[in-house]
């Protein structure tokens, strides 16, 4: 009986963990869309699906169709844009990304961090290797910037945008070092 006890109270916390942490960014984009010099936008999903697939058909650049194939793979995005340090402060920044962090919800992907700028791109797996979700937070001298999308990508597509860029800026890597032994 203590047994069963134990489990479904270790359900109902994992349980209110995962509801905190989905509903945390949407409660960000709340607190802050109405403050002065923020710019919000919210695009419903079915909308890009949409609009992507209608211009697909009228596109013959195969790169183009690629971008837009992986476009359709998007939900609903979240913009939040704010272009003075009172609105959304750095503070209240970092307490939100690191509340996501903490809940093991969200997983780094890529972090960037330059003398003033900091740049975080954040992943929420689903099951199967997708992406359920894809966070961009950015700030740099006062601008704050805050993308939310919903999504259907795997990370083989965010691999093949990433190999895409790189070849394109011919970023080689550096030859891996052989490790000498030691006397």
């Amino acid at each position: 009986m203590s047994m069963r006890i134990l489990l479904l109270a270790l359900g109902f916390f994992v349980l209110s963990n995962m509801v905190t942490a989905q509903n945390s960014v949407a409660e960000f984009y709340q607190k802050f869309k109405k403050q002065d010099q923020v710019t919000n936008f919210k695009l419903p999903g079915w909308l890009v699906w949409i609009g992507t697939g209608l211009v697909y058909n009228s596109i013959r650049d195969e790169e183009t169709r690629t971008w837009l194939r992986l476009a359709r793979k998007m939900g609903k995005i979240r913009l939040l844009q704010s272009e003075n340090s009172n609105s959304i402060k750095p503070t209240d920044l970092s307490n939100f990304v690191n509340s996501l962090k903490s809940g093991n919800a969200y997983s780094d992907l890529i972090y960037v961090r330059d003398e003033d700028s900091d740049l975080n791109i954040m992943v929420r797996e689903g099951s199967s290797g997708r992406l359920k979700e894809l966070l961009i937070v950015g700030s740099t001298d006062g601008e704050t910037i805050m993308v939310s999308s919903k999504t259907r990508l795997r990370m083989k597509d965010l691999n093949e945008v990433l190999d895409h860029y790189l070849k394109e800026l011919n970023w080689k890597e550096k030859p891996k070092s052989k490790k000498l032994p030691q006397a």
